[in-house]
């Protein structure tokens, strides 16, 4: 069902962002965890083995959004969905929506 697409996962380091983002794999997805802790992120990607990337992300800071964005159109060309699980009242969606369809 999610074979050939690119999901990003905020708050992917742990927990339930960390259980999406192995259901999401084992679906066949591309899976790009993103988390505030970088380490965490990274060691769940790592775990993956293929079709994952672990990003550090603080999903408050437009420019760590934006770098996000850019590394996984870099890795897997294009981001096919949002699971925007961060424990911040901040909508990375909205952020990420404007540099992928609307940028300056």
């Amino acid at each position: 069902m999610l074979s050939d697409k690119t999901v990003l996962i905020t708050g992917g380091g742990g927990g339930l962002g960390e259980g999406i983002a192995r259901v999401c794999h084992r679906e066949g997805a591309n899976v790009v965890v993103c988390d505030i802790k970088g380490h965490q992120a990274e060691r769940v990607a790592g775990s993956l083995v293929d079709r994952a990337l672990g990003l550090f992300c603080d999903v408050r800071n437009q420019s760590d959004l934006q770098s996000v964005a850019s590394a996984t159109l870099q890795r897997f060309a294009s981001i096919d969905g949002l699971v925007n699980n961060a424990g911040s009242n901040c909508s990375a969606r909205r952020i990420l929506y404007q540099f992928l369809v609307c940028p300056s």
